[in-house]
């Protein structure tokens, strides 16, 4: 099986994947090859991929998953290999204090895809 990761600032591409485990709207979700063709809608948390050279433990914002013919595609908002990097304390203080004077409801939404996002990373690393 193929997983297809892209987001508005990159993306990744893995062969030769065994698993692989993400949240959708509905809750966890586990994919094996051969999963039968699926859509649906991705919400932030921990997306690990298994393969015959290891696990990789990667974060993804919201958005969108499609199966089809053995091949896993997500775009999400936000995507990072290395939750650690993204798991910044102060990030998630600043997005806290941001939403308490959020504006509007379009603001507000963004922010707390934003912190769903740096919680995650928390979460992973």
């Amino acid at each position: 099986m193929q997983l297809r990761i892209t987001s508005p600032v990159g993306g990744d591409a893995y062969d030769d994947v065994t698993y692989v485990s993400l949240w959708t709207s509905e809750g966890q979700i586990g994919v094996l090859p051969g999963h039968a063709d699926l859509i649906a809608t991705v919400v932030a948390g921990v997306v690990e991929i298994r393969s015959a050279v290891g696990t990789v433990r990667g974060v993804c914002g919201s958005g969108f998953l499609r199966i089809e013919h053995d091949v896993l595609y997500l775009a999400v908002e936000q995507w990072t290999a290395d939750p650690a990097a993204m798991a910044d304390p102060q990030r998630l203080a600043q997005i806290e204090a941001a939403l308490a004077e959020a504006p509007g409801e379009a603001t507000r939404s963004k922010l707390e895809r934003e912190r769903a996002f740096v919680q995650a990373c928390r979460d992973a690393a």
